[in-house]
């Protein structure tokens, strides 16, 4: 019997349509791979979901002020909720 692919997993899962990343070396860093390769010798993983965030100061029904905050996976429209002040910056991202 053949023995898979030492990233067989991960050839599959960009075959669905997810997005890899390779390890480089010379930045230490992941970077996206448009096309990969999948040399053996190579490290690869699947990229990790972002996730959007954006802090907001609201007022509750009691008058104190609070920070929420709202992501790209709730879908909330904080700037239509009567209780919205302001926001408290931009839009930030990060990997999970």
């Amino acid at each position: 019997m053949n023995k898979p692919h030492k990233h067989c997993e991960i050839i599959k899962a960009w075959a669905d349509g997810k997005k890899v990343q390779f390890y480089s070396r010379s930045a230490d860093r992941w970077e996206d791979a448009a096309t990969p390769v999948f040399y053996e010798a190579y490290q690869y993983r699947i990229k990790p979901e972002a996730l959007k965030y954006r802090l907001y100061l609201h007022q509750s029904w009691n008058g104190e002020i609070y920070v929420a905050i709202v992501n790209n996976r709730t879908n909330q429209f904080a700037e239509e909720q009567k209780s919205f002040i302001k926001w408290l910056g931009d839009w930030q991202e990060v990997e999970m």
